[in-house]
C-alpha cells in the first residue's frame, strides 16, 4: 500500500529519501541532481506528462549494465519519486529541491567546522597544562569537550540562520507555482536536515576531541605513544598504544558506552598472548554500569575518571568496581605501574 503524501510534506519526504543510503545519498550528488533537473526541463519543453518525465528520470539515472546494488538504489529512487511526485506541484517541488534546496543545504553543511575549534581547544589545553601542571589534568577532557561543543553549536546556528535567509530568497521565484505553505515547509524541512547532518558531524568531532585531549595529557606526562600494531586491529580497538619494553597498554577513547565496545568479548588470555598489560579507557560521558565495569575489568580493563565526578566517587568506593577505577589526577603515578604490570 502506497501512502499519499500531502504537497506541503513532499519536499521533506523527498529530501529524507534522497539522503538515505538506499538512494546512494543522491541529495548530495550534484551531478545526479543536475541530471534530474535537466530531464524535468527537457520534458516540460516537450509537453510530457509528469509520469513520462519520471520515467525519463529513471532511464537517465540508470547506468549501463547496473549491478544488483545499483538496481536496488534505482528501484528505491523510482518508488520514492512516484510516491511524492504525481502532479505539477510535486514536479515543481522536485525542481526546487534539485536547483536550490539541495545545493544550498550541501554548501551549508560544508561550512560546518571540523578541525578549526579542535586546534584551538588543543592550544588551550596545552597552555593550561604548562600553567597549572598536573592540577589541570582532571578537567582537560571536560573543558575541551565543552569548548568545542559550544563553539561548534554557535557556528552551526549562524550557518543555519544564513541558510534560512538564502532559502527564503531563492524560493520566492516559486510563489506562482506552489503555495506559501509548501515553501514554508521546504524551508523548515531543510533546516531539520541541516541540523541532523550537523549532529552527525558533531559526533565525529567529539571522538576526535577525546582522542586528542588524551594525547595532550600523555604528551604532558612524557609518555611516548607508539603506532598501533596491525595485529591488534583484528581483535581490539585502540586509539593509542603505550609500550614498555616488551609489553604494552592500549588506550581506548569513547564518547559514551553506547558505542560498540569490542573489548568486552576479549578474554584476559588473549591480551596476555599479545603482551597487552591493560586496556585503559577514557570517556567523554561515562555511562558504564557496575556489571559492565566488572565485565571489562576482569578482562584487563581499567577506567580513568575525574576525581570530583559523581561516577568516580560512586564506583571507587564500590568493592566490586573499585579495582578497575582510577583517579585521573593520579595518572602520573599509576600509569607507570600499569605499564610495568604492578597493578
Amino acid at each position: 500500500m502506497q501512502v499519499s503524501v500531502p504537497d506541503k510534506n513532499v519536499g521533506y519526504i523527498l529530501s529524507r529519501g534522497l539522503l538515505d543510503k538506499k538512494s546512494g545519498a543522491l541529495f548530495r550528488d550534484n551531478k545526479k541532481l543536475a541530471i534530474i533537473l535537466s530531464t524535468i526541463e527537457d520534458g516540460q519543453k516537450k509537453g510530457e506528462t509528469v509520469s513520462e518525465i519520471i520515467n525519463q528520470i529513471d532511464r537517465k539515472l540508470a547506468p549501463n549494465s547496473p549491478s544488483a546494488k545499483q538496481k536496488d538504489k534505482l528501484d528505491f529512487i523510482s518508488k520514492l519519486l512516484r510516491q511524492c511526485v504525481d502532479s505539477q506541484v510535486g514536479l515543481t517541488i522536485l525542481t526546487a529541491l534539485c536547483r536550490d534546496v539541495a545545493p544550498l543545504c550541501n554548501a551549508a553543511v560544508e561550512k560546518i567546522p571540523s578541525k578549526e575549534f579542535l586546534r584551538e581547544a588543543r592550544k588551550i589545553a596545552e597552555d593550561d597544562l604548562k600553567k597549572y601542571g598536573d592540577a589541570a589534568i582532571e578537567t582537560i577532557i571536560s573543558n575541551w569537550d565543552d569548548f568545542t561543543y559550544t563553539s561548534c553549536l554557535t557556528k552551526e546556528n549562524d550557518i543555519g540562520r544564513d541558510l534560512m535567509v538564502q532559502l527564503s530568497a531563492d524560493l520566492e521565484k516559486y510563489t506562482n507555482s506552489i503555495s506559501s505553505e509548501v515553501i514554508d515547509h521546504l524551508i523548515s524541512g531543510s533546516l531539520q536536515e541541516f541540523e541532523r547532518r550537523a549532529g552527525q558531524k558533531r559526533k565525529g568531532r567529539a571522538g576526535d576531541d577525546l582522542q586528542q585531549s588524551v594525547e595532550v595529557i600523555m604528551n604532558h606526562l612524557g609518555v611516548n605513544l607508539d603506532p598501533i600494531p596491525q595485529h591488534l586491529t583484528g581483535i581490539l580497538e585502540a586509539d593509542h598504544v603505550i609500550k614498555d619494553n616488551r609489553h604494552m597498554c592500549i588506550v581506548s577513547c569513547k564518547r559514551t558506552g553506547r558505542e560498540r565496545v569490542k573489548q568486552v568479548s576479549v578474554e584476559l588470555q588473549e591480551l596476555q598472548r599479545h603482551r597487552i598489560r591493560k586496556i585503559i579507557w577514557f570517556f567523554t560521558d561515562f555511562d558504564q554500569s557496575e556489571n559492565r565495569i566488572e565485565d571489562l575489568g576482569v578482562r584487563g580493563s581499567i577506567f580513568y575518571l575525574p576525581d570530583s565526578s559523581h561516577d568516580y566517587k560512586r564506583f571507587s568506593t564500590n568493592r566490586i568496581t573499585s579495582p578497575y577505577i582510577f583517579p585521573i589526577s593520579q595518572i602520573r603515578l599509576s600509569l607507570p605501574k600499569l605499564l610495568r604490570g604492578e597493578i
